[in-house]
């Protein structure tokens, strides 16, 4: 499976990177076909409206979630609760 990810914090694009490969999934850029993305939410606009999308938020805001759930995403992880092992499980539950 390719997963874009798009995060501009280095550590969190990292870890996610790095975890994500040791599970055999392939990181690629906007350039490639991907299966699912990763991103931050102020870059929606940048992905594809047909695939799986896991939104990483700062934080937990209740109105955020909600209005992003409205608008197709299919999860969540929140940087204030970032937990690898949970975002890995995410990405396994959205397998096509």
């Amino acid at each position: 499976m390719k997963i874009l990810i798009i995060e501009k914090d280095e550590l969190v694009f990292n870890i996610l990177k790095r975890k994500l490969e040791e599970q055999g999934y392939e990181i690629v850029t906007e350039n490639d076909q991907y299966d699912l993305a990763i991103i931050e939410e102020k870059e929606l606009g940048r992905v594809k409206n047909n695939i799986p999308i896991i939104m990483i938020f700062n934080s937990k805001q209740p109105i955020k979630v909600e209005k992003a759930k409205q608008q197709g995403i299919k999860d969540f992880i929140f940087k204030t609760e970032f937990d690898i092992v949970e975002a890995v499980l995410k990405v396994k539950r959205l397998e096509k």
